[in-house]
């Protein structure tokens, strides 16, 4: 796997409601003070803010908000878009905050194995304990953690915490009339599904 990562293909998304947006701010404050790079941020919402965002951040609309149900449909809507160039991506909530300092040596491994796709499976990369608290088995064993992956039987494996995904598997999973708490809970979409999802302890 090379060293070298393409940060053109890879970016950083945050999703909103209307009811959550003065959420973004804040989210917004914390990702530029603990993300270890210099890094640009799309926001995907639907009415317009009424506050400035950092330079660093740009607001998407995906139009007339509808309802929960219809998150799947506007998300692939969106990444499906010529206007969502990259191969992979960072995807989280508007009050997912980042409350301290991201480990830059990990977050690369994330991105490096996100857009290799060493295995032709890679699906994420989960960023917080969510996969070690599973069924899980142990890839590599690096100095201060072990690159780990859930196994195929583990629960909810399409969950939405903070992970890096490849777009087109991302793509794959979306169906339809889906709100978030439906994806992540579509355990017979997900167990057995043949895809890697990797994470560390």
């Amino acid at each position: 796997m090379s060293n070298i990562i393409d940060r053109n293909k890879f970016a950083v998304y945050i999703w909103t409601s209307n009811a959550l947006m003065h959420c973004v701010p804040a989210w917004a404050y914390l990702f530029n003070k603990f993300w270890p790079h210099k890094q640009n941020v799309r926001v995907l919402g639907y009415d317009k803010p009424t506050y400035d965002l950092p330079n660093n951040f740009e607001y998407i609309s995906l139009g007339t908000q509808r309802g929960p149900k219809y998150w799947s449909d506007d998300m692939a809507q969106y990444f499906s878009s010529p206007e969502c160039e990259h191969e992979a991506f960072y995807l989280t909530t508007e009050d997912g905050f980042i409350v301290g300092d991201v480990d830059a040596e990990l977050l690369d491994l994330a991105i490096k194995l996100s857009l290799s796709d060493p295995t032709g499976k890679f699906l994420k990369f989960c960023l917080t304990p969510d996969v070690h608290r599973r069924p899980k088995q142990v890839l590599k064993q690096f100095e201060n953690y072990k690159l780990i992956k859930a196994n195929q039987n583990s629960l909810y494996r399409h969950s939405l915490s903070h992970c890096v995904w490849r777009k087109d598997r991302f793509l794959e999973k979306l169906i339809p009339n889906q709100s978030p708490w439906d994806f992540e809970l579509d355990n017979r979409r997900a167990i057995n599904d043949g895809y890697d999802i990797f994470a560390t302890e």
